[in-house]
């Protein structure tokens, strides 16, 4: 999707590690988005791709895992050009991470509506490195 930037950037605070999710719409059109509840911060699915950087190994998401039914229109918002929007989730709790120093990569999809399939499809982000603890 042209002109959807969507950064993700890692931080870590206390003993915690979050990702600030910033999804900003530069299209002249408007972008439906899966509807997010910003106050949320806890994974129900896994949302993230995370790999070692060494030797590229998925680490696995050990978070909850909620089962829904198919998406539908009604399941989306719109986000307007040139708005953008912030969320902020907790990651170190949902995969499995080494306790020990170690380098990763992140990468995560975001579930759009499409309109011309009546269907929800993904985007995927560019990959962001990090080490953790």
């Amino acid at each position: 999707m042209t002109n959807l930037e969507i950064e993700l950037h890692t931080r870590k605070q206390e003993k915690a590690l979050w990702v600030d999710i910033r999804i900003s719409n530069q299209r002249e059109t408007l972008v439906l988005i899966r509807k997010s509840d910003e106050r949320i911060s806890q994974l129900f699915e896994e949302t993230f791709e995370i790999r070692e950087s060494g030797n590229g190994s998925l680490i696995p998401y050990t978070g909850p895992l909620v089962k829904r039914r198919a998406y539908t229109l009604a399941d989306f918002e719109p986000l307007n050009p040139g708005e953008f929007i912030k969320k902020t989730i907790r990651i170190d709790n949902a995969y499995a991470l080494s306790e020990a120093k170690t380098s990763y990569r992140i990468r995560g999809h975001l579930l759009l509506w499409e309109r011309e399939k009546s269907a929800a499809g993904a985007v995927t982000t560019k990959w962001h490195a990090f080490t953790w603890p």
